[in-house]
């Protein structure tokens, strides 16, 4: 087609950022228009796209991802939002512009990855992504003694909480030192502070200075990360978090205890498939924290 052209780094640009998201509300119902003028972010994230006519048709995009691994800080990128406008599908031109993306960074860092849904499990593989299976991590919680702590619900419409969520953002510990992510206000802004991110509650442990990102359901505690910018000590928040219903706790993360167990297998995630591209063999335990999924 004439008129056709990629361009990337333009969500500056208010005409194109609002087709941007419109391609993006039509094909995943997702407004990220408001995470822009939040400034979630904080140039970490970048779209690689078809510009037709003045319309954004065709979208990969990248977001920039530190990652510890083994202790060892890693450069990542992992894309997303992956998306062609109906009417121009069966083109080749996601296939273009992830190769662009591959021939841009390949060289500028570790390793590249994504999560793939159920519907293209065999798309990715072209480009020399190879299918890594994560881990799943479970609990039994009923033997645990809880301790008493001073915890409350932040809210992420309130300014002091607010406040309070941003400040542990910056210079947060890893997670995980086996695999964690750092510098990550992007895409942890999404989770810490859009009020439509609502399958989980965030608590913030007072004396602790420090935020749980968790859900409760059914007995079943479900840590998806903890924010802090001291040593993260997990047998010790799971004992302040455990309430009296809790009989299972699920860890959306790699968990170092000390002094609990925790039963590890494959985990089956639907609609979100790990695929890497990597000059070296990847590693043998992997689980990305939920919260750094773009």
């Amino acid at each position: 087609m004439r008129n056709l052209k990629i361009i990337s780094d333009y969500l500056h640009n208010e005409e194109l950022r609002k087709s941007f998201n419109q391609l993006s509300q039509d094909i995943f119902k997702l407004n990220m228009e408001p995470w822009y003028q939040a400034g979630f972010f904080k140039n970490r994230y970048i779209p690689f796209s078809y510009l037709y006519e003045g319309k954004i048709i065709a979208n990969a995009s990248i977001s920039f991802i530190d990652v510890i691994i083994n202790h060892e800080l890693k450069k990542a990128i992992q894309i997303g939002t992956v998306m062609t406008d109906k009417k121009f599908r069966k083109q080749g031109l996601a296939k273009r512009l992830m190769n662009q993306i591959i021939d841009e960074y390949e060289e500028k860092v570790d390793f590249i990855y994504l999560f793939a849904n159920d519907s293209v499990l065999s798309f990715y593989p072209r480009f020399g992504f190879k299918k890594v299976l994560e881990q799943h991590y479970t609990m039994d919680a009923s033997h645990i003694f809880g301790q008493e702590a001073m915890i409350r619900k932040l809210d992420p419409e309130d300014r002091q909480d607010q406040t309070i969520m941003i400040r542990l953002m910056e210079n947060r510990k890893p997670i995980s030192k086996t695999l964690g992510i750092v510098n990550d206000q992007w895409p942890l802004s999404v989770s810490l502070l859009d009020r439509y991110c609502d399958f989980l509650d965030r608590y913030y442990l007072v004396e602790d200075d420090m935020i749980v990102l968790a859900d409760r359901n059914d007995g079943i505690l479900d840590i998806y990360d903890v924010i802090s910018q001291n040593d993260i000590h997990l047998d010790d928040i799971i004992e302040k978090m455990l309430s009296p219903q809790d009989r299972r706790v699920e860890f959306h993360f790699i968990p170092e205890l000390k002094k609990y167990t925790a039963k590890k297998s494959i985990a089956n995630w639907e609609d979100d498939t790990l695929f890497v591209r990597s000059k070296h063999p990847f590693y043998d335990e992997v689980l990305f924290p939920l919260t750094s999924h773009t």
